[in-house]
């Protein structure tokens, strides 16, 4: 500790009076090295971090920040927001996607329910054609969602990747039939759901949603088109 605080004073002072900052950061890394759990020497690192062409390096700083508050460190702000920005850096200035989604990775290994990592790394496994796990995620934004409209997008979106990329037309027909239970003026779902029914020859559940549909309908053209299904 004692240690630490020589190595932080110098530094300041390298930082401050001798306006000599490659030095001031050698010297927090060796406080730093004394004590990996001291706030004051990485928040010191990260002020010259953010210097123009420290991109790389403020991104790693950072998430050495999310990880020390991950810990209970003190550092003024929460591992989610430092994470978000080290991602902003990652995909925009760095133009490095895999990086920023080890990021979100990483997130998401700390809270699996930040909602923002989960559809951030929706758009990312969407982009890389990762099906399976574009599933999987939207299936967690459904369990975690309280807005009507979002879990109606959801549910429609997980049952187009079920339907279409994973030949899973049983999960398909679920998400549509709570999708149509939520609204049953959803034609998109109760679409979907007619031609699913059909094409797996669920004939007495193709009728009743036929039926339904009928019943709701106030459009004798309608009806009657229905009624010769």
């Amino acid at each position: 500790e004692v240690a630490r605080d020589l190595y932080l004073r110098a530094a300041m002072w390298s930082g401050e009076h001798v306006d000599d900052a490659d030095a001031a950061e050698k010297t927090l890394a060796l406080a730093l090295g004394q004590d990996p759990s001291s706030s004051e020497a990485l928040l010191a690192i990260e002020k010259l971090h953010r210097a123009d062409g420290r991109e790389a390096d403020l991104v790693a700083t950072l998430r050495s920040l999310a990880a020390l508050a991950q810990q209970g460190g003190d550092v003024g702000r929460e591992p989610s927001e430092l994470r978000r920005e080290a991602k902003g850096l990652a995909e925009t200035v760095l133009s490095n996607t895999e990086l920023a989604e080890e990021i979100l990775r990483e997130m998401l290994e700390a809270d699996d329910a930040d909602q923002w990592a989960l559809a951030e790394l929706c758009a990312v496994c969407e982009a890389n054609d990762s099906a399976a796990e574009l599933y999987r995620l939207l299936m967690r934004r459904l369990e975690l969602s309280a807005d009507g409209a979002e879990m109606r997008e959801l549910r429609h979106q997980a049952a187009r990747v079920a339907a279409d990329k994973l030949d899973n037309t049983a999960g398909a027909i679920d998400l549509y039939e709570q999708a149509f239970e939520d609204d049953p003026s959803d034609s998109d779902a109760s679409d979907a759901l007619r031609k699913l029914y059909a094409g797996s020859e669920r004939h007495e559940d193709m009728l009743r949603l036929i039926e339904r549909l009928i019943a709701m309908s106030d459009d004798p053209d309608a009806r009657a088109e229905l009624q010769l299904e």
